[in-house]
């Protein structure tokens, strides 16, 4: 009896490790320009300063935009020819640090990280 009640309590804890290793943790990013990010306009990013950040872009992702509370889930396109990650931004915003992206690997747990690409 002590040995089927050890049993279950090992077999819940590696229930409960499994549990937590898939929640998703995402990247936080912001995108440098020189000029206002204007609604409708197209932000595109190398694929290479996204690889370099550690995100797998072979795995399903999702792309959300935060600004001043608000938050928002964008369409993105990954053009491997041009080597691109292209999005287009939904809420008016600036440069000077209001306007986050969040960019969560669907697939695989990440650690947290901040970056800021160029475009």
């Amino acid at each position: 009896m002590a040995i089927r009640f050890i049993f279950l309590i090992l077999t819940g804890f590696l229930m409960l490790s499994v549990s937590c290793s898939e929640e998703n943790e995402a990247y936080y990013f912001q995108v440098n320009n020189d000029v206002t990010t204007l609604v409708g306009q197209p932000i595109s990013i190398d694929l290479k300063q996204l690889k370099d950040a550690g995100i797998n872009l072979k795995s399903p992702l999702q792309l959300n935009q935060e600004i001043d509370g608000n938050e928002a889930r964008l369409d993105y396109q990954i053009d491997s020819v041009n080597g691109t990650f292209s999005f287009v931004p939904t809420y008016e915003g600036n440069t000077e640090g209001d306007t986050w992206y969040r960019i969560e690997n669907l697939t695989k747990p990440r650690k947290l990280g901040v970056h800021v690409f160029e475009w």
